[in-house]
C-alpha cells in the first residue's frame, strides 16, 4: 500500500473514530436527559393528582370535626378517622 493512501486512510480511520466517539457522547447525554424529563413527568403528575386531592383530604377533616358526640364512636366513622390518618402520613411522606 502507497504511504499516500495509508496516510489517507489513516486520516479517515482517526475522522470515523471522532464521530463515533461524538456520538456516544451524543447518545449518553440524550439518555440522560430522557431519564431526567421522565423523572420530572412522574413528579409533576404526582403534584396535580395530590393538589387535586387535598381538597377532598380538607372536606373530609372539616366533616369529622362536626361529627355529632352520639356517633362519633361507631366503628364506620372510626373507620373514616383512621382513613384521613392514612392519608395525612402518605401527604407528609411527600412533604406536603
Amino acid at each position: 500500500m502507497p504511504a499516500k493512501k495509508k496516510t489517507e486512510n489513516d486520516q479517515k480511520l482517526n475522522e470515523l473514530t471522532l464521530d463515533l466517539q461524538r456520538t456516544r457522547a451524543d447518545f449518553e447525554n440524550y439518555r440522560k436527559r430522557v431519564e431526567i424529563d421522565k423523572k420530572t413527568a412522574t413528579e409533576m403528575g404526582e403534584t396535580r393528582a395530590v393538589l387535586k386531592l387535598l381538597p377532598v383530604v380538607d372536606t373530609i377533616e372539616r366533616a369529622i370535626v362536626h361529627i355529632p358526640d352520639d356517633i362519633a364512636s361507631h366503628p364506620w366513622v372510626q373507620g373514616v378517622g383512621g382513613l384521613v390518618k392514612q392519608l395525612d402520613k402518605s401527604l407528609s411522606g411527600m412533604n406536603l
